[in-house]
């Protein structure tokens, strides 16, 4: 069974990263920049090094800089609410508690007034 999408991704009218991974072996960097890239008018392109085809699960860290940084580059005054990432790393030496873990990435449970 085969999923085709190309001929409907040129109907994205929204902002879109398309982020390949470089060891991806069921769907090459290559084909999918051109086969997707150029149908998604504005489209940003990131391809992602060391991953495979199932990037999110590969590489979450690096998918989530990905988002980050376009985020940014689409909407640059809320550029200000992206954390900076290495909080998000447990055991990075930036701003991180002493549990290695930082405060960001704990749970916690707030009410919907804290919206």
């Amino acid at each position: 069974m085969t999923f085709d999408f190309a001929d409907r991704v040129g109907a994205i009218g929204v902002p879109t990263l398309v982020i390949a991974a470089a060891e991806d072996r069921v769907d090459a960097a290559d084909v999918l920049k051109a086969e997707v890239l150029g149908r998604i008018e504005g489209a940003q392109w990131v391809v992602n090094a060391g991953s495979g085809h199932l990037v999110p699960l590969e590489a979450p860290v690096a998918v989530a800089g990905h988002l980050s940084d376009s985020t940014v580059q689409l909407f640059p005054s809320i550029g200000f609410l992206i954390a900076d990432r290495r909080l998000l790393v447990p055991g990075s030496t930036s701003t991180s508690s002493s549990s290695g873990v930082s405060p960001m990435c704990r749970p916690r449970t707030i009410g919907y007034r804290d919206w």
